[in-house]
């Protein structure tokens, strides 16, 4: 029988610690920034960074390391994107600083990730079981971050949390390094001395990148943008033809305008709750339900037939959850708990069908255009983000909500599955 908490190979105990830390800092950063006074537009900006750092993390290092032929030093360079920037937050009230960190911590942890994904790549069988395993322990590790963080807030403020954090972090490497398999540690041993591992060689490999990409991107992006307004925007050739299908551009332009309104909430709704009298550890406790959720509904997301009508369906119902939450009559005391706690088991339903079924549709259709839709909602979250505090400062949270309530709705309507 399948054990969901089987730690088997071995080295994937080392995942949990750095799972725990990050969903107590994902959410806590957040709530630090109100603390020391931040207003909307800070806290949007935070937000925005956190999601700019895990994108740029995300293409820089999945090209280093799959360069490399040692992936441990990358593997535990993430956990330096836990220990610097608790200590830093510890230290500092500093909105600069603040962003600083958030970037960092967003930018470095990446690097653990993706190296887990490649060290599992080289298994020569159960590679799907692995990586399902890894996501796995990986989940319920964030889960039980979140129980710690609803437990830590209760009792500590936010700046002896970003503390013991940080120890714990630094504290966790000493005890996953006996966790790792003894061949992997011998590899990392002799490549340590090579040039491999070296700073100035990641940064040359860095700059190598950004010169190759640059241009591959730029290219895309016109050609793709060619595609939906049928403009001669390339020099050399005709757009329409050699370009990513129009069903393609639609459905990567749909997730753009989708992840604008989830940028618009989002980053938002720590502060609203902040706003209308929710403790710290109420946040965390509701963040919980909405990764519980999910959780479940995984596996049954992946089980849906309709794949076009089930998307639109959660579109809209995510769509009714962003207007309902924001109306100001319904913000009374007790009747607010109930509305919160019924925006995040929605929020947890309908991310689990949106995220499940929009990544099956690509892998299906196109795989090798998944990164170039994560590109998009990525930016979409960010723009999303930076608007969020421009609204709600001069129209407030309703006007906020209802925008992206407005934006999902016409997603809904006008959505099409990549074919």
């Amino acid at each position: 029988m399948h054990n969901p908490l089987s730690l088997k190979p071995r080295w994937l105990i080392s995942i949990i610690p750095y799972k725990l830390v990050m969903a107590i800092m994902s959410t806590l950063i957040i709530l630090y920034v109100i603390d020391v006074g931040g207003r909307a537009e800070e806290v949007s900006i935070t937000v925005a960074t956190l999601t700019l750092g895990g994108l740029i993390g995300s293409l820089l290092w999945s090209y280093l390391i799959n360069r490399a032929k040692n992936k441990l030093g990358f593997y535990l360079l993430g956990y330096l994107g836990l220990i610097f920037p608790s200590l830093i937050l510890y230290l500092s009230q500093d909105f600069l600083l603040i962003l600083i960190s958030a970037f960092f911590f967003s930018f470095v942890t990446a690097s653990t990730y993706f190296a887990g994904l490649f060290m599992i790549s080289k298994t020569k069988r159960g590679m799907n079981r692995m990586i399902g395993r890894f996501e796995e322990v990986g989940g319920w590790a964030w889960v039980a971050g979140l129980v710690l963080g609803t437990l830590l807030t209760s009792f500590l403020d936010s700046r002896t949390i970003f503390l013991i954090l940080g120890i714990f972090s630094l504290l966790s490497i000493l005890l996953i390094v006996p966790s790792l398999e003894r061949k992997l540690l011998v590899k990392f041993k002799e490549k340590i001395k090579e040039e491999e591992l070296g700073l100035l060689p990641m940064v040359e490999r860095g700059v190598e990148f950004i010169l190759k990409e640059e241009e591959l991107v730029v290219h895309h992006f016109f050609r793709g943008l060619g595609a939906v307004v049928k403009g001669p925007l390339s020099l050399t050739h005709p757009i329409v033809k050699i370009g990513l299908p129009k069903t393609h551009i639609y459905f990567h332009l749909s997730f753009l305008l989708l992840f604008i309104s989830f940028g618009l909430v989002s980053s938002q709704i720590i502060n609203f709750q902040k706003q209308n009298g929710l403790s710290d550890s109420l946040v965390f406790m509701f963040s919980l339900l909405s990764s519980v959720v999910a959780a479940i509904f995984y596996s049954k997301a992946s089980k849906t037939k309709n794949l076009e009508k089930t998307l639109k369906c959660m579109y809209a119902l995510r769509g009714l959850m962003f207007l309902v939450v924001g109306i100001p009559f319904l913000l009374f005391y007790p009747f607010i708990y109930f509305l919160f706690f019924t925006f995040f088991l929605i929020d947890g339903f309908t991310w689990a069908y949106i995220l499940i079924l929009s990544n099956s549709n690509i892998l299906r259709v196109a795989k090798e255009e998944i990164g170039l839709n994560n590109f998009f909602r990525s930016i979409g979250f960010i723009i999303g983000s930076f608007l969020a505090g421009i609204v709600v400062s001069s129209l407030g949270f309703f006007t906020n909500f209802l925008m992206a309530s407005i934006i999902v709705f016409i997603v809904a309507l006008a959505f099409r599955k990549m074919r």
